[in-house]
């Protein structure tokens, strides 16, 4: 019975060691396997490489054009282009030997370079500067500058440094410097400051009401500021040079300049005037006027702000119910009444108009006799300014401040002009002008009409409003026929 068993066992060892062997050989060693991958390359490319254990002869095929792969022994190499794009990249790497094949992927990444943090202009003091500015990128970064001798850079992993030395002149320079990648650059221009320093390059001017005018003023030197007006004042506080003008009664133009000297001789000036400037004469004034009708001598005021309308040169005067405009003299700083006609109504008579200005001319630059009395023994031929007539310049009313002040403003006779005014006479129920005719002037008058027709109405609907003229004009919500004021002079300005 032990022979038996023994003899049973030993046929089960056989059978087991006969079915070890047929699985060992079913798990057979691959054709091909991979040790270690290091296949990531950087956006500037380079080599990358992975290590197999291969039975027999490698193939290889590479499935990009932007990278090109080689078998040395045991390793595969793979050189990658520069990715010049901010995008990664992938390719797929394949290995064959003996009919089995393996696939590798290949990945590359995108260039990214953050310069935003370094700025393309700085200003700098005359001293020795050191400027450091943190980027951020995976890629490298060039610098150059443009060959001063004065100015140092670098470039970090994380930080651009730039060193400028102090600057001996007393004169400002300029410099570039320039930082780039591949696909991205960003020049950086430093202005660097003399050691005198004064931010005027032009002349200052003041309006006879005064002012003040502040500039950056710095001197590495002792100084001495001369001025040959005594009405101006010069102050320094800190690195700021203060300018200032107090209102000057006396209305003609006034000049000075001033003359900053180093102790070295090094010396800037800076011309300085006074003169009428349309600061003059914005701001809130009583605008008073009489009207010179025998028997209806009254006296009106209206309380309003003067305004500059820089694009057309012109103070405006708004009277609520109609605007007065000015033109502004840059010659004389003087004021002159426009020539203007406001329509409001699409039927007459009520409309507002303004004005005798001056004299219409004829096409050939003889007065415009339409609107004189016809009397061969007048010779004064002045006449209304009519819209769309040409006009006579010499015949503008003119509003000067008295001497002395800028408080009131006044009304003047017409340049080179001293007609006088006649007043209209009655016929039929309508009124007729009487230009020219002696039995109608109106004495003591000044050589102007002004005529101002109050027009009001029942509502912004109502059709005789003209829509088209209603952006010379601004009304009150409600209207109604009030009444038609005719101006005659004098009319005066007084300043609140």
């Amino acid at each position: 019975m032990h022979i038996q068993i023994r003899h049973s066992l030993i046929l089960l060892l056989a059978a087991l060691l006969a079915f070890l062997g047929c699985k060992k050989e079913e798990v057979a060693v691959k054709a091909i396997e991979i040790v270690r991958s290091e296949l990531h390359a950087g956006p500037n490319g380079g080599v990358c490489t992975a290590v197999f254990k291969a039975k027999g002869a490698v193939e290889v095929d590479v499935n990009a054009d932007w990278c090109e792969a080689e078998i040395k022994g045991d390793t595969l190499e793979v050189l990658c282009l520069p990715n010049r794009s901010i995008s990664e990249r992938t390719a797929v790497i394949t290995l064959s030997c003996m009919g089995e094949s393996t696939h590798l992927a290949l990945n590359q990444d995108g260039q990214y370079a953050s310069l935003m943090n370094i700025p393309e202009n700085v200003t700098i003091g005359c001293g020795d500067v050191r400027l450091q500015y943190d980027i951020t990128t995976n890629v490298s970064v060039s610098v150059k500058t443009d060959g001063s001798s004065w100015i140092r850079a670098g470039v970090s992993s994380n930080m651009v440094m730039v060193t400028v030395s102090a600057n001996p002149e007393m004169d400002a320079r300029d410099c570039e410097v320039t930082f780039a990648t591949s696909s991205k650059e960003v020049v950086m221009k430093i202005h660097q400051k003399g050691r005198f320093v004064l931010d005027c390059n032009a002349p200052v001017v003041f309006p006879k009401r005064g002012g003040e005018f502040s500039c950056e003023f710095y001197s590495a030197e002792p100084y001495t500021i001369t001025s040959t007006g005594e009405w101006v004042k010069v102050s320094v506080e800190g690195d700021v040079l203060h300018i200032c003008a107090d209102e000057d009664p006396k209305l003609d133009p006034a000049s000075a300049t001033l003359v900053i000297t180093t102790e070295s001789g090094y010396s800037r000036s800076i011309d300085v005037s006074q003169k009428l400037l349309p600061a003059d004469y914005v701001g809130p004034f009583d605008f008073c006027f009489r009207s010179s009708w025998e028997g209806d001598d009254k006296m009106y005021e209206y309380a309003v702000d003067a305004v500059w309308d820089e694009e057309t040169g012109q103070i405006v005067f708004d009277l609520v119910s109609y605007v007065l405009r000015f033109d502004f003299d840059e010659t004389d700083g003087q004021l002159y009444l426009s020539p203007q006609r406001a329509y409001v109504s699409r039927t007459q008579p009520y409309d507002t108009w303004l004005g005798i200005i001056g004299t219409a001319m004829l096409a050939d630059g003889s007065p415009d006799p339409s609107m004189i009395w016809t009397n061969p023994t007048v010779t004064d031929w002045t006449n209304y300014y009519k819209e769309g007539a040409s006009f006579d310049k010499s015949h503008r009313v003119l509003f000067k401040w008295e001497e002395g002040g800028l408080s009131k403003m006044v009304m003047t006779h017409c340049a080179e002009s001293d007609f006088a005014i006649y007043k209209g006479r009655e016929q039929g129920g309508r009124w007729y002008d009487e230009y020219g005719n002696p039995d109608y002037k109106v004495e003591d008058c000044y050589g102007f009409r002004l005529g101002l027709h109050h027009v009001y109405y029942n509502s912004m609907e109502d059709e005789r409003i003209d829509p088209h003229y209603m952006a010379f004009n601004h009304f009150p919500d409600e209207y109604r026929v009030d009444e038609h004021v005719s101006m005659y002079g004098p009319i005066t300005l007084v300043r609140k």
